[in-house]
C-alpha cells in the first residue's frame, strides 16, 4: 500500500495538535506572565507616588513658603527624575515639565499644607503625573522574547514527538492496517508480527496488547470457520426448506404495501395458479392485489384490512377474485401488518388461500343440511344427538316437543336437568351401553316432563369418529305412550279377566265343597237330633250333642258364605228400595261397629230400586261394615250412601265385567289403614284375609262378592295405604215395586206326617239312611232310592200313589230336575222337595229359584225338613215339571 499523505497520517496531525496546544499554553503562560509583570510595574510606581508623598512633599511645602524657587526647582526635578514620572508641578506656583495630555498618563494630586500660626494655611497644590508607556514598552520587550522561545521549544519539542510516535505507534498502526486489509479467510494462518524489540515491556504494553488481541482473535476465527461454514450451510439448507416450504404451501404468500392496490414486495409462484397472473407481473409492479380483487368485495377487503392495519391485529377475510381466464374464484386471506421501530407501518406479511372448491363444498353441505333438516323437522320421531358425556348437541322439534323445552334450553345440557332422576338414571343406563361398550340399543323409555309421562320407544346407536372412537350417540324415539297405555289397558283388562275367571272357578270350587260339606253336616245334625229325642236334658250327652248341634250349626254357616261367594245359595230376591233396607240396618250397624267409631248415613234423593234378597243386603252390608272397623286403629267414620248412576259403554270397556245400563249404587266408606295393590289383586279370594289368626275367616269379602254378582251387579274398590277404602256396588235398577208375601216362618206349619208316601232319592248313603229315619219318626211312609235309576224302579214297581219326591239336586246319572220329570210325566200330581248344598242351574238360575219349586238347603235340621215336607205336601201341586234343565 502506498504511504498515506502526511495530512492524513496520526503523527503528523499529532505533531499540529501539540503545536497548536503548545501555542495556546505559551500564550496563556505569557499572557499571565505579562499580567503579574504589568501588576508589578503598577505596584512600583504606586511606591513612587508613596515615596513623593512622604519624602518630598515635607521637604516642598518650607520651601515654597519661603518661595525660594531655586531650591524648589530643584526639588520638582527630583520628583522629575524618578521612574515613569513625566511631570511634576505645583499650581498656580511652579510648573516643572511639559504637562502631558495622553491616555496612558496616572495624575496625582498632593495638596500642599503649612502651618502659620497656629492655623493651616493651604499654599499650593503638587501635581504629579506618572506615564505608562515605558510600562508597556518593557512589556512588549518580554512579549518578543517569551513568544521566540516557546516557538523554539514548541518546534523542537514537535519535531522529537513526530518521530518519536511514528517509531513507537505509527509505523506499527500502519503494519497492523495492512495486515487486517489483506487479511482473508483463505490467509488466517499468517499471524501479525511488529517489528520491535522483544522485552517484556513491548509485550505489556498497548501495541503489544493489541498485537495479542488480533492474533486471539484471528486464532479464534480460525477455531470457528467450521461454525461459520456449518452456519452458512444450515442457513443455505433454511432458505432451500423456506423456498420449499413457500413453493408447497397451497396458497399465496406475500409480502405487500399496507395501502391499496396492495403492490407486492414478495409474492410466492402459487400465485400464478391462484390467479392466473405469474409472480413477475406482480413483483414488476404492472399487477397488484387490487387489480384482481372482485368490484363487490374490494370495498370489504379495504375496510378489513385497514380496521386491522393500525393496531396491528391478524385479520382474516373471504372474498371473490377475478381469473384470467375471466372464471370466478373464492380465497381466503390471512395477514397481519409489520412495522418499524417507529411503530409505523410498512407491509402487509400474510397467505391467500383458494377455497373455490371448499365454498362449492360447502354450498352442497348446507344444500344436504337443509334436506337433513327437512327431514328431521318433518319426521314424527323424535331424533337426538349427544356427546360423551351425555349432553344434548343436536334435537328436532319432535325431540323438543317429547322433552317440552325448547332448544336453547336442550342443547348443551344432560338428561339429569331436564328429567327427574329417576327418568333420567335409566336413559343414563341405556346411553351408557352405546357410548362404553359401542353397542347398538333398543329399549323403552319412561319421560316424566311438565305435561305428563310419555313412554318411548327408542333405539340408540354409537356415533363414531373417522379412527372409530365412540365420540357421542345418535338416537331415534318414537312416541309409544298411546300404544302403552292400550297395552296397560288391555294388560288390566286381562287381569281382571283372569281374576274373573279365578273368582269363578274358586267359586265352583266352593260349590263342590260345600255340597260334600253340607252332606255331611246333615248327616251330623240329623244323629244328633236323634239322639238328642232319647236323652234327659239334665244328662252330660244331652249337652255333649248340644255341642255337637252347636259346631255342626257353625260349620253349616261357613258353608252358606262359601255358597253365597259362588253364588250357590237360595235365595228369594224382590223388589225394594235400597235406602228402606239399609236405614232399617242402621241400629244393627251401629252396634256391630262399636261407639268409638261414628256412622254416617248419605241416603239418595230418590228411590234406589233393585230386586234382592233383603238378607242379603244384611250380608252384604255386615260384612263391610265390619271390615272398614277393622281397619280403623282407635276412633274413625263409616259412610254409607246410595245413589243412582248411569254406567256407559266407555266405562264398562276399561271395567271387565260390567254392562252400560242404569244402576242403583251402594257405598261404603272408611278413613282406615287402606289397602295395599296386592291386597287389592286378593281382595275378594275366599280365605284371604290380612288379619291376624283367629280374627277372621276370610269369607266376608268373598260373601259380599258372590251376593253381588249373584243379583247382576258390579262391584269396585278404591284404596291406598293410609288413605281408606272405598267399596262402590251397583246393583240393576227396577222401576215399579212388586208386592210381597209375608215370610213363611209367619205361618204355624204342622210339622207331624199323616202317613203320606214319601219317595226319598240321595246318592250320599249315610244321609239317606238318616232322612229315611228322620221322616219316618215323623210319621210318613218312606221309600229310599240311592240314585235315579233306582227310584225310577221303585216308582213302577209301587202300585199306591206316591205323595211326595224329595229328592237330591246333584246325582250321577241323572239330576233331581229330570228325575221329577219324569216321574210326574207318569204322576202328574206328584208333588216334588228338592235338597241340595247349592242351587244349581237345574233348579235355579243364579240362586233363583224358579216359579213353583221347592227347595230346601243342605244342612237342614229334622224339625225344617219336617216343616219343609209338610208345607209342600199341603200345597197344590204343579201342573207337570219340565224333563229338561233349564
Amino acid at each position: 500500500m502506498p504511504l498515506l499523505p502526511k495530512v492524513n497520517r496520526i503523527a503528523f496531525r499529532l505533531v499540529v495538535y501539540i503545536c497548536l496546544f503548545s501555542s495556546l499554553a505559551a500564550l496563556l503562560s505569557t499572557a499571565v506572565q505579562l499580567f503579574f509583570e504589568y501588576r508589578r510595574d503598577l505596584d512600583q510606581i504606586s511606591a513612587t507616588v508613596e515615596q513623593i508623598r512622604r519624602s518630598h512633599i515635607p521637604a516642598i511645602v518650607p520651601t515654597l513658603w519661603g518661595y525660594d524657587l531655586a531650591v524648589l526647582a530643584m526639588q520638582l526635578q527630583g520628583i522629575k527624575n524618578l521612574p515613569d514620572v513625566s511631570y511634576a508641578g505645583i499650581v498656580k506656583v511652579v510648573e516643572t515639565g511639559e504637562k502631558g495630555r495622553g491616555r496612558h498618563i496616572l495624575s496625582h494630586e498632593f495638596p500642599l499644607q503649612h502651618t502659620h500660626r497656629g492655623e493651616d494655611l493651604e499654599i499650593g497644590v503638587l501635581q504629579v503625573e506618572v506615564s505608562l508607556q515605558g510600562v508597556y514598552r518593557r512589556l512588549m520587550d518580554r512579549v518578543i522574547v517569551i513568544l521566540v522561545t516557546q516557538t523554539v521549544k514548541t518546534f523542537v519539542v514537535s519535531i522529537f514527538i513526530f518521530f518519536l510516535f511514528y517509531a513507537t505507534v505509527g509505523r506499527h498502526l500502519t503494519t497492523m492496517a495492512d495486515f487486517a486489509r489483506s487479511l482473508s479467510l483463505q490467509d488466517l494462518g499468517r499471524p501479525l508480527v511488529l517489528r520491535r524489540r522483544a522485552d517484556r515491556s513491548a509485550q505489556r504494553d498497548e501495541l503489544g496488547l493489541v498485537e495479542a488481541a488480533i492474533n486471539e482473535m484471528r486464532e479464534k476465527l480460525v477455531g470457528e470457520m467450521d461454525t461459520v461454514r456449518e452456519a452458512q450451510m444450515a442457513l443455505a439448507r433454511s432458505e432451500e426448506r423456506f423456498r420449499t416450504l413457500v413453493a408447497n404451501i397451497p396458497g399465496i404468500v406475500y409480502r405487500c404495501e399496507t395501502q391499496a392496490p396492495w403492490r407486492v414486495e414478495y409474492i410466492s409462484e402459487r400465485v400464478e395458479q391462484v390467479s392466473g397472473y405469474p409472480a413477475a407481473d406482480f413483483l414488476s409492479g404492472r399487477m397488484a392485489f387490487g387489480h384482481y380483487i372482485h368490484p363487490e368485495d374490494l370495498a370489504k377487503v379495504e375496510a378489513t384490512v385497514k380496521a386491522h392495519v393500525a393496531p396491528g391485529t391478524p385479520f382474516e377475510v373471504e372474498y371473490r377474485i377475478r381469473h384470467r381466464d375471466g372464471a370466478i374464484r373464492w380465497v381466503f386471506e390471512k395477514g397481519q401488518a409489520v412495522f418499524d421501530r417507529e411503530n409505523h407501518p410498512l407491509w402487509l406479511d400474510g397467505v391467500i388461500l383458494d377455497i373455490t372448491q371448499n365454498r362449492r363444498a360447502e354450498e352442497r353441505l348446507r344444500e344436504k343440511d337443509h334436506l337433513l333438516h327437512e327431514i328431521l323437522e318433518n319426521t314424527s320421531d323424535a331424533v337426538f344427538c349427544k356427546d360423551g358425556d351425555g349432553r344434548y348437541i343436536l334435537a328436532n322439534s319432535a325431540a323438543l316437543r317429547a322433552i317440552g323445552r325448547p332448544e336453547g334450553e336442550v342443547v348443551g345440557r344432560t338428561d339429569f336437568t331436564l328429567f327427574p332422576r329417576e327418568s333420567a338414571e335409566v336413559i343414563k343406563r341405556n346411553d351408557d351401553q352405546v357410548l362404553h361398550g359401542g353397542l347398538n340399543v333398543i329399549a323403552e323409555e319412561r319421560l316424566i316432563v311438565e305435561y305428563g309421562e310419555t313412554w318411548w320407544h327408542t333405539s340408540k346407536s354409537p356415533l363414531r369418529d373417522s379412527q372409530g372412537r365412540t365420540i357421542g350417540l345418535v338416537g331415534i324415539s318414537r312416541d309409544v305412550t298411546a300404544l302403552k297405555l292400550a297395552e296397560q289397558h288391555k294388560e288390566q283388562l286381562e287381569r281382571k279377566f283372569l281374576q274373573a275367571q279365578k273368582m269363578e272357578s274358586i267359586g265352583r270350587l266352593a260349590g263342590g265343597v260345600a255340597h260334600d260339606f253340607n252332606n255331611m253336616l246333615n248327616v251330623i245334625i240329623g244323629h244328633a237330633e236323634l239322639a238328642l229325642e232319647g236323652v234327659d236334658q239334665g244328662a252330660q250327652l244331652y249337652e255333649d250333642l248340644q255341642e255337637i248341634m252347636r259346631a255342626a250349626l257353625r260349620s253349616a254357616d261357613l258353608t252358606r258364605q262359601l255358597l253365597a261367594f259362588a253364588r250357590k245359595q237360595t235365595v228369594a230376591p224382590r223388589v225394594l228400595d235400597l235406602r228402606e233396607a239399609v236405614d232399617g240396618m242402621l241400629k244393627m250397624l251401629r252396634r256391630l261397629i262399636g261407639e268409638d267409631i261414628d256412622l254416617e248415613w248419605r241416603p239418595a234423593k230418590r228411590p234406589g230400586l233393585v230386586k234382592i234378597d233383603p238378607v242379603q243386603i244384611e250380608q252384604m252390608l255386615a260384612n263391610l261394615c265390619v271390615n272398614a272397623r277393622d281397619a280403623i286403629i282407635d276412633t274413625g267414620k263409616i259412610t254409607i250412601e246410595t245413589g243412582q248412576v248411569a254406567l256407559d259403554e266407555a266405562y264398562c270397556a276399561e271395567h271387565p265385567g260390567f254392562l252400560a245400563g242404569e244402576y242403583v249404587l251402594l257405598a261404603v266408606s272408611d278413613d282406615g289403614c287402606g289397602m295395599s295393590a296386592e291386597t287389592l289383586t286378593n281382595l275378594f279370594e275366599p280365605f284371604y284375609t290380612t288379619k291376624e289368626l283367629g280374627k277372621g275367616t276370610g269369607l266376608g269379602l268373598s260373601t259380599v262378592y258372590g251376593i253381588v254378582k249373584q243379583n247382576n251387579g258390579f262391584v269396585n274398590v278404591y284404596s291406598e295405604p293410609d288413605h281408606g277404602t272405598t267399596f262402590r256396588i251397583y246393583l240393576p235398577t227396577r222401576q215399579n215395586r212388586e208386592a210381597s208375601l209375608p215370610p213363611d216362618g209367619d205361618k204355624a206349619v204342622p210339622v207331624a206326617g199323616g202317613g203320606e208316601c214319601i219317595l226319598l232319592v240321595e246318592d250320599e248313603p249315610q244321609l239317606l239312611k238318616m232322612t229315611k229315619t228322620v221322616l219316618e219318626r215323623k210319621g210318613y211312609r218312606v221309600l229310599a232310592a240311592g240314585g235315579p235309576a233306582e227310584a225310577l224302579a221303585l216308582a213302577a214297581a209301587r202300585a199306591e200313589t206316591i205323595d211326595l219326591l224329595v229328592t237330591d239336586v246333584v246325582m250321577p246319572g241323572m239330576n233331581g230336575r229330570e228325575l221329577a220329570g219324569r216321574l210326574q210325566a207318569a204322576t202328574p200330581k206328584l208333588r216334588c222337595l228338592f235338597m241340595s248344598g247349592y242351587t244349581a242351574n237345574v233348579i235355579a238360575h243364579h240362586g233363583v229359584l224358579d216359579e213353583g219349586v221347592a227347595f230346601i238347603q243342605k244342612p237342614v235340621s229334622s224339625r225344617d225338613l219336617a216343616a219343609k215336607v209338610r208345607e209342600v205336601l199341603d200345597r197344590s201341586p204343579l201342573t207337570s215339571i219340565p224333563a229338561t234343565g233349564c
